[in-house]
């Protein structure tokens, strides 16, 4: 597993200027949007993801079922298209549990991100 500092290292910096962009701005707007609940319920989430392994097998195999349900041609990469079903897929988990959500799509922004660091069209 990569360490932040390792990762960033490991990423072009024009993909981590991206990524710090999308990340401040998503902070932003979770401190100007979210409820007290949402926030009790994403720290309560985070403290789970820590201690609870189970918690955490449930959560990526959650994960694991939009990725593979959202990758209609079965090649082991999202394109834009798939993308776009997957992110709608884990807004969706992310609803359902009480979590916040960024009421702006933000999926174009967040694909051409994740696709940065893959090679060709498309990501893993």
């Amino acid at each position: 597993m990569l360490f932040r500092s390792e990762m960033a290292e490991a990423l072009p910096a024009a993909t981590m200027e991206k990524i710090n962009a999308r990340a401040t701005a998503q902070f932003a707007s979770w401190k100007a949007n979210a409820t007290a609940e949402h926030k009790a319920v994403g720290l309560a989430k985070m403290e789970r993801f820590k201690n609870d392994e189970a918690f955490k097998a449930e959560h990526i195999q959650k994960l694991n079922k939009a990725w593979t349900d959202a990758d209609t041609n079965a090649d082991g990469k999202l394109d834009r298209a798939e993308f776009g079903a997957w992110a709608a897929a884990m807004r969706t988990v992310r609803a359902e549990e009480g979590d916040w959500c960024e009421a702006e799509n933000h999926d174009d922004e967040d694909y051409e991100i994740m696709n940065s660091v893959s090679e060709g069209d498309g990501f893993t």
